[in-house]
């Protein structure tokens, strides 16, 4: 702090002294400001966090948090408890419990591993999802071809999984469990280096394309650049945007303003097209000759929020016990109930369950697990198929 940097924990412990000692004022300053207060993303706040937030809004103005704790993956590490626990909370609750990104096949399987009884989880889905396949693999040039294989039929007997441009996916828990599968795999830097490398990387091509445009060099773009405050502003503005939200308009029509010249509406898509790749990070994806797109390699808290045309999770991670020693008999909806669960092994059911449930509510069309073939029995491989699994050979 005193070179200038203050970290995450500094900046909660000095919001609670700030509160501690102005309290009434900033709660007195909330209340005239805002009407109500909506906390999105409500399973990924600490007890810190929420602590602070219940201090200043709750009893003061309507403060709602909208969430799915079945999806609060930052407790998994370590002993920390959940803060937003809403069925703890004696309020008023509105669920809900319909979702558009997958169908029932898929559903199912979401249903038995989520914390909680959960029946009322249902798809009005317009994908057409298929019941989810296991994969058994001695290799990972077995496991990586029998995804491919999978991929590609399903490519070729489904028009809306061909045409989707979301990911196809292999995931795990730990970035060890993924190298230890894929030799040539590293730890992505999905941080703020990362963002901020993408967002430099963005501008470059912007400055790029306004020397394309204006028939001039990339230094002199930049010194251009440099002369109008104003223009940069927006032209910044236009590429958070972009990175934020995917949305290329605004930065478009900034470079139009800043050519002075118009640029035709097929120039336009290239540009977009060169902009969106400037966003691309591509050290995570497996390339697969005659696939269309390529596979990304991640762990499960790296696609949280995301949605792909099939994730396949790998069970190969290992807390106290292994992943497919716990959650086995929830595969095949024979799962017991968390509040059943004995004390020495309830805390790690929990955390599994929740790593499965947020990868298998990832796809909208293929669900697909992996499996070491020397951890798979004949006799649990029947109870998957007859549960609805299919076997990819």
């Amino acid at each position: 702090m005193n070179n200038g940097f203050i970290n995450n924990f500094q900046c909660l412990e000095f919001a609670k002294w700030y509160i501690s000692n102005y309290q009434p004022l900033v709660r007195e300053a909330i209340k005239n400001r805002f009407f109500c207060v909506l906390l999105d993303e409500a399973q990924d706040t600490s007890v810190e966090q929420f602590d602070i937030l219940n201090e200043i809004f709750l009893g003061n103005i309507p403060f709602q948090r909208f969430g799915d704790p079945c999806q609060s993956l930052y407790t998994i590490f370590g002993n920390a408890k959940d803060a937003w626990v809403p069925f703890e909370e004696e309020m008023e609750r509105i669920e809900i419990s319909e979702t558009v990104r997958f169908g029932e096949a898929i559903a199912k399987h979401v249903r038995n591993v989520a914390t909680r009884e959960y029946s009322e989880l249902a798809s009005i889905s317009l994908n057409q999802s298929y019941c989810p396949y296991f994969i058994t693999y001695n290799s990972t040039e077995e496991l990586v071809e029998k995804y491919e294989e999978l991929i590609k039929s399903t490519t070729s007997s489904n028009v809306t999984y061909k045409l989707s441009n979301k990911k196809d996916s292999i995931i795990s828990l730990k970035h060890e469990d993924l190298k230890a599968v894929f030799e040539h795999y590293e730890k992505s830097k999905t941080n703020i280096s990362t963002s901020q490398s993408l967002v430099i990387k963005m501008y470059n091509a912007v400055v790029k394309i306004i020397a394309h445009e204006m028939h001039s060099s990339i230094k002199a773009s930049e010194e251009l650049l440099k002369t109008s405050h104003e223009v940069r502003i927006k032209i910044a503005e236009g590429i958070k945007r972009a990175y934020s939200f995917n949305e290329f308009d605004c930065l478009l029509e900034q470079i139009e303003h800043f050519c002075e010249q118009p640029i035709s509406h097929s120039r336009k898509e290239e540009i977009e097209l060169l902009l969106e790749g400037s966003l691309s990070d591509n050290s995570n994806f497996l390339a697969i000759e005659d696939l269309e797109q390529d596979i990304y390699i991640g762990t499960i808290h790296s696609v949280k929020g995301e949605t792909h045309r099939s994730t396949l999770l790998l069970l190969n991670s290992t807390l106290k016990n292994h992943i497919f020693e716990v959650l086995q008999l929830y595969f095949i909806g024979a799962g017991i109930p968390v509040e059943d669960l004995a004390d020495d092994i309830k805390d790690e059911v929990i955390k599994f369950l929740k790593l499965a449930y947020v990868a298998f509510s990832r796809p909208t069309h293929l669900l697909v697990i992996g499996i070491e073939e020397s951890l798979l029995t004949d006799e649990y491989k029947t109870s998957l198929v007859q549960y609805g699994w299919q076997e990819q050979d």
